[in-house]
């Protein structure tokens, strides 16, 4: 028994993100699971027009979805293709960094992880709880070393896969240039970047970015901020998650070739987004928490009730 009711041993697979099929044996959460010893075979199809960038994936057992990414049953999904809108990005070296919660370890320990990650006991935001003791871990690694070259430009690809915790990055002395094809970029002619000194990333949030090597025997930090949850939220301090420079002898991140693809999505004309940006969205969703659950436009969530919006089925692009 956990505080939300009977825990059971099952599990399955969801592809976060993704635009694949809710049947089975794609990403059937609702009507595939495994028991223990049990096996469970996805196959799961990308289609070819499919937005590239980070995605990731995670067990999605309702009543268990929540302890089982805590202690890191996840991980991240690439689809290729990028730098055919974004051909700056050709031929960098390219990290994928996966944050996610530290599992839970002896006090002795837990209290030199905290001097590590550089936690102090200062409060952090309005929370009522102020027991600051969560670790985001980065690759499964303590405050690693991101090896990078001086004024070297590479692609960072960053997903927060922590159950409930916010990462609000930041570089020391340096920005991202933020330059992830969402569905504005990937339509967008022009596809512009920016660059931000620290980027949110609420649970399940990614980023794409270009990150530029720090001076030679500079120390250079990424951090996340201390981010207000407000009175009713958990505390989530600031701490640093990695290093960033030269490459270390134990470094556990490691570079990846990029690659080159198809241009899948047609672009669009600029009166057309000129339109969209304008107008009002065709459907809102409000999400909402308290102490007896989850609630959705109001209303309180039930895996039971019918669908709040149904979809037709369209024309795949050409």
């Amino acid at each position: 028994m956990c505080a939300a009711g009977l825990r059971t041993n099952m599990t399955n697979l969801h592809f976060h993100g993704l635009h694949v099929s809710p049947d089975s044996p794609q990403d059937g959460v609702l009507t595939m699971m495994a028991m223990p010893v049990q096996a469970l075979d996805h196959k799961v199809e990308v289609s070819s027009w499919a937005a590239p960038g980070l995605y990731w994936y995670h067990t999605h057992r309702t009543e268990t979805a929540h302890v089982r990414t805590l202690i890191g049953m996840s991980g991240a999904i690439v689809v290729q293709g990028i730098d055919q809108y974004y051909p700056q990005v050709r031929n960098m070296r390219e990290h994928v960094l996966i944050l996610r919660d530290l599992e839970d370890s002896g006090a002795d320990i837990r209290a030199q992880i905290l001097r590590t990650v550089q936690v102090t006991s200062t409060p952090c935001g309005t929370a009522t709880e102020q027991k600051q003791d969560r670790i985001l871990s980065l690759n499964g690694a303590i405050r690693p070393r991101i090896p990078i070259d001086s004024r070297e430009r590479q692609f960072w690809r960053i997903v927060n896969a922590s159950a409930d915790l916010s990462a609000d990055l930041q570089l020391s002395g340096g920005q991202f240039l933020n330059c992830g094809p969402r569905w504005h970029a990937a339509h967008d002619r022009e596809r512009s970047t920016r660059n931000v000194d620290h980027v949110l990333l609420p649970p399940a949030g990614r980023v794409e970015a270009i990150v530029i090597g720090p001076p030679s025997r500079s120390r250079v930090t990424l951090s996340s901020r201390c981010v207000d949850t407000g009175p009713d939220g958990d505390a989530n301090p600031a701490m640093v998650t990695a290093d960033v420079g030269a490459p270390g002898d134990h470094s556990p991140i490691r570079s990846v070739a990029n690659s080159t693809g198809l241009l899948v999505h047609a672009e669009l004309r600029k009166m057309l987004m000129r339109e969209l940006e304008a107008s009002e969205p065709d459907f809102t969703v409000i999400f909402m928490e308290d102490k007896n659950g989850f609630y959705i436009n109001g209303r309180k969530f039930s895996m039971h009730d019918d669908p709040l919006a149904r979809a037709s089925r369209t024309r795949e692009p050409s």
